[in-house]
């Protein structure tokens, strides 16, 4: 096996729970039957807060002033991408990803719209958070799994 150089993007992981402590995650339009929680790239001179508020109007068009953080982990969490993702995604220019999770709550009724101009889900479901780990991709499993116990008090 090759070592690959860790030249990681820096993204945002975005937790958000419903009234029912239930978790947001799409259904990739890439991966069909793969779900995951919202997430993106940090643009130049963005705070990672920012870049999650952004990524989740994105990519849900829940707005801002729809949710309240309930925390962030103080931890960053790195996914390499297997070889045969990682030639596709980004021109090859990264070798995964660096992620900041915050922990969202949603504070007012569920406004996902789904169909964007740049869509990355083909559908969505609010799940609980045994059934995030059952449906993530293979190599972002082993972060989920410590994201999930990093904000698991606020989950049950």
């Amino acid at each position: 096996m090759v070592k690959r150089d860790m030249n990681l993007r820096n993204c945002v992981g975005i937790t958000l729970l419903n009234h029912e402590k239930k978790i947001w995650s799409g259904e990739r339009i890439d991966h069909p039957g793969s779900f995951q929680m919202p997430q993106g790239g940090i643009d130049a001179n963005e705070t990672a807060l920012d870049a999650a508020y952004r990524e989740l109007f994105e990519e849900t068009r829940i707005a801002r002033h729809n949710i309240e953080l309930i925390c962030q982990a103080a931890e960053k969490y790195d996914v390499l991408w297997p070889e045969e993702v990682a030639h596709k995604i980004w021109d090859a220019r990264f070798s995964g990803q660096r992620y900041q999770w915050f922990l969202f709550k949603l504070i007012d009724k569920d406004t996902t719209n789904i169909n964007t101009s740049h869509p990355e889900f083909r559908s969505y479901k609010w799940a609980s958070h045994s059934e995030i780990m059952e449906n993530i991709v293979n190599f972002k499993k082993d972060m989920y799994k410590k994201v999930i116990e990093k904000f698991l008090k606020h989950l049950q």
